[in-house]
């Protein structure tokens, strides 16, 4: 396989924080099991069926007939992190250390060696609350490849060795990552979101002892007690249902039961209507103003979310980048968004990269536009031409396997069921400006926090001012 194609399509999985490299395993053979059943789903576009198969694994199956590629986008309850902050440095280093650890016989360098030969790849990653891991193959490589990481799940060599040097590089990238405004001022507004919520430490790593003190016999309980709990199996591609059941079956069958699924720890938005400036040397300050909101990032009311953020901010043609960028001439970039912080617990952002000396112009420009949207929100000229390229593009994504796999297990993570992609178009087509406005006036607050990172206070009316970040707990004293 082209490795320009793989790129592209971990990309398009939304895999991008997969950063392991190729993988491989020393083949192994497992006992067939037999046929499963199950009835497609109620559907005329796309034959989507859910089921167990003979192991009794959740199997949620789309054939693609014409396709040459087959993927496994695959998911694991996972809330181990937020019962262990002081281990946090896990929710990185644990996949990772799995997927390039070697496995069985092979070493790292073998494993990556014999992949590549087969031309697929699997990898693993976790979130705050799942497990995730893809598989993809060219069809007659896929049963090559499953073994490859059957082998990988089942008997990870896990070198220590490994494990110290994904350490370090963590750390660096950390500190790295730290002197970039824009991420200084992000990290600065999630930890004021997320308050003292145990997964305040996914955000910073800090102490730096949530990542040194994590060794391989964490990476080992973790595998042991989660990679088998409740795990869901998206499938698509040319395979029939009955194959690829079986298959499922001889890489995942043998894994570990694990222990009891952990409960929740509920997330309570903080909100914080305060302008704090963080004084930073920096070439071009960041001007970046949120708050938590809740607000689904999937369904009808995620690709409400997807219009509205694309109508504020998501183009050259959004009210923040025309206000800032092309009205102002202050900004190299406007933007906003909404990201996910735990289960429906989300952090809307607005964005921007100013010169420093129009941050005061920029600020009130961006302050004056979020204004407006709340009161005014979306337009059918704003909308129409984004639902219109979305429907189009939509069967063509659902033709490729890892996409399809990727866009079904995102519907089932978000209690969506195996059959959102049957239900897609409609959600977009009855998406109107009444709708999203609504919702921007209901979900989107009035009052926001403001992080800026300049090199100078002066004139921004700020309400705290600070140096580093370690600062901050100062600025979120009444």
């Amino acid at each position: 396989m082209r490795k320009q194609y793989i790129v592209a399509l971990v990309f398009m999985m939304g895999l991008a924080q997969f950063t392991a490299p190729w993988l491989q395993a020393k083949a192994q053979t497992a006992p067939a099991s037999a046929p499963s059943t199950s009835a497609p789903l109620a559907s005329t576009a796309y034959a989507i069926s859910a089921g167990k198969t003979p192991g009794g694994i959740s199997l949620v199956h789309l054939q693609i007939p014409e396709e040459k590629d087959q993927a496994f986008s695959f998911y694991w309850t996972d809330r181990e992190i937020q019962h262990m902050p002081e281990k946090a440095g896990l929710l990185v280093l644990a996949p990772g250390l799995i997927s390039i650890g070697g496995a069985g016989a092979l070493d790292s360098g073998a494993l990556e060696e014999e992949l590549k030969d087969l031309g697929g790849f699997f990898s693993l990653s976790r979130g705050r609350s799942t497990a995730l891991g893809v598989l993809f193959a060219p069809r007659e490589q896929i049963e090559a490849v499953a073994r490859l990481l059957h082998s990988a799940l089942s008997e990870p060599r896990l070198p220590e060795i490994t494990l110290t040097r994904r350490k370090r590089f963590l750390l660096n990238g950390l500190k790295a990552s730290r002197e970039k405004a824009e991420n200084l001022a992000r990290e600065a507004l999630n930890l004021i979101v997320v308050g003292d919520h145990p997964i305040a430490r996914t955000i910073n790593y800090l102490p730096q002892s949530t990542i040194t003190d994590v060794t391989v016999a964490d990476v080992e309980a973790w595998r042991k007690s989660v990679l088998r709990r409740g795990l869901t199996i998206v499938a698509a591609g040319p395979l029939g249902r009955e194959e690829v059941a079986l298959l499922v079956d001889r890489t995942f069958g043998s894994l570990p039961e694990g222990a009891s699924t952990r409960a929740a720890i509920p997330l309570t938005l903080q909100s914080l209507a305060r302008t704090i400036v963080i004084e930073r040397n920096v070439e071009q300050s960041v001007i970046l103003s949120g708050a938590g909101v809740q607000w689904r990032s999937g369904g009808a009311e995620g690709i409400s979310r997807n219009l509205a953020m694309n109508a504020l901010g998501g183009s050259n043609r959004s009210q923040l980048f025309i206000a800032i960028r092309e009205k102002l001439g202050a900004a190299y970039g406007a933007s906003s968004s909404i990201s996910s912080l735990l289960g429906r617990n989300s952090l809307f952002a607005m964005e921007a990269s100013v010169a420093n000396d129009r941050v005061g112009a920029a600020l009130a420009a961006m302050r004056n536009e979020y204004q407006l949207f709340r009161e005014k929100g979306v337009t059918a000229e704003s909308i129409d031409p984004v639902k219109r390229r979305m429907i189009s593009g939509f069967p063509d994504s659902m033709r490729k396997a890892g996409s399809a796999a990727s866009f079904i297990r995102t519907g089932m993570i978000n209690d969506l069921g195996p059959d959102a992609a049957n239900q897609y178009r409609d959600w977009v087509r009855e998406q109107t400006p009444e709708r999203i406005n609504r919702l921007i006036r209901e979900r989107l607050p009035e009052a926001l926090t403001t992080i800026i990172v300049t090199p100078s206070a002066q004139g921004l009316g700020a309400d705290c001012v600070i140096r580093s970040i370690d600062e901050l707990p100062r600025c979120q004293v009444p």
